[in-house]
């Protein structure tokens, strides 16, 4: 359906910062800071959760953000760089997904399960609900009376430009298997989105 979305979503298969970045970034076990000469820094590999924030951010990764700039803040926080394929780089054994445009900052990102960390969406865990229940809830966050009809292949809800990709049981790594979980979550921005309609 969408050929650029199924070829960004490409490191799901594999395991797939605006320009201002807060001075300090907390998570649950964790705090990350910098900006200041002599702040502590704190490895944040005990992170629990990554939150999706549309038009915005997964967890310190925010969309806009340079190339150089995600790469380091994301080995700050113990998730690290594993390689590039290239407009692309790949995060923590391939479950991180990053696509930058030609000024090298990012445009999309794409999160994938890793026993690293939880990943949430309006306080759910997103690789721990069925795919349906997932897909409801995230089209109901379109807040604009429009319908969606699920699409267990791949979905873009254009409002929150918010991404799903691939739902299949192989994805199920909590629950052994059985659910039909998605494969990957993601979040674009305008150029993104501008990119996939072309394709629509």
């Amino acid at each position: 359906m969408l050929r650029r979305l199924r070829r960004r979503s490409f490191g799901a298969r594999q395991a797939g910062l605006s320009n201002r970045i807060a001075q300090t970034i907390a998570f649950p076990n964790g705090v990350w800071e910098r900006g200041k000469a002599g702040a502590q820094r704190k490895r944040c590999r005990c992170m629990k959760e990554l939150v999706i924030t549309c038009h915005d951010s997964i967890g310190p990764v925010k969309l806009g953000a340079q190339r150089l700039e995600i790469r380091r803040i994301l080995e700050e926080c113990g998730l690290p760089f594993c390689s590039v394929r290239k407009a692309l780089d790949f995060f923590c054994d391939a479950s991180i997904q990053v696509e930058y445009e030609e000024d090298d900052t990012a445009s999309f990102i794409g999160i994938c399960f890793h026993s690293s960390y939880t990943c949430t969406y309006q306080g759910v865990n997103v690789f721990d609900t069925l795919a349906e229940e997932l897909f409801s809830l995230m089209a109901a966050g379109e807040k604009d009376g429009s319908t969606h009809a699920y699409d267990p292949n791949e979905y873009v809800f254009p409002k929150q430009i918010l991404t799903l990709y691939d739902a299949d049981s192989q994805y199920d790594r909590l629950g052994g298997e059985v659910r039909e979980i998605w494969s990957q979550v993601g979040i674009g921005d305008a150029r993104y989105w501008e990119a996939v309609k072309k394709y629509q």
